[in-house]
């Protein structure tokens, strides 16, 4: 369902499901193409598993958007769930922390889009709802704008305090999966379509 790599260590994290709605969390080294153990999601339906996730900074922390339309934060030192929050109707589709990696946005199912921060969980301290369906996204290095993919298209999106503002369409092909980087004042979309097509797109940045 979802991989993510360590930003500090040669491990990765994958995030498993069976036809059966079993799902598991492993966690795997890649020196030894080994198996270094199985993370738990904590408490939950029987049915509960992880559908995306990413490492903070120094990955020590890893936080998983869930089936169940929570958000869950796992302390890998000890393999333990020490935060989590819901707030999304039907599963965590994607989600990604902000570049100074106080906060962290999710997108469900539900095609809400909202922004935790991590000193407060309890509450969002933003949310939109968006008017088109999209399945994932990505932020740029400022976390000002936002990449918004899904059957429509990918296009580019200005956050602002009353939800997001489209910028610039990129592509209608639906999409699967993008990302987004940024060097030397260029920024660099990449989008992979459900047609098979990986497309890259070029931005000049001021």
């Amino acid at each position: 369902v979802s991989v993510a790599c360590s930003p500090t260590e040669s491990v990765f994290v994958s995030a498993c499901v069976s036809a059966q709605n079993q799902g598991k969390l492993l966690l795997h080294d890649i020196k030894s193409k080994k198996l270094e153990r199985t993370l738990s999601l904590g408490p939950g339906p029987q049915s509960l598993y992880a559908t995306c996730c990413a490492y903070n900074h120094n990955g020590q922390l890893l936080v998983a958007g869930c089936s169940d339309g929570t958000v869950r934060t796992l302390d890998l030192r000890h393999s333990e769930v020490i935060d989590s929050w819901s707030g999304h109707q039907g599963a965590v589709t994607a989600l990604q922390l902000t570049p100074d990696q106080n906060h962290c946005y999710s997108l469900g199912q539900d095609n809400k889009l909202y922004r935790h921060s991590f000193n407060q969980t309890k509450q969002p301290v933003w949310e939109t709802q968006l008017p088109y369906s999209a399945t994932c996204f990505t932020l740029d290095q400022s976390g000002q704008h936002i990449l918004m993919c899904g059957q429509n298209g990918a296009s580019i999106n200005q956050i602002s305090v009353g939800g997001v503002a489209p910028v610039l369409k990129l592509s209608s092909t639906s999409v699967a999966a993008c990302h987004w980087a940024n060097a030397n004042q260029c920024g660099t979309c990449v989008t992979a379509g459900l047609d098979g097509k990986v497309e890259i797109f070029t931005l000049l940045t001021p």
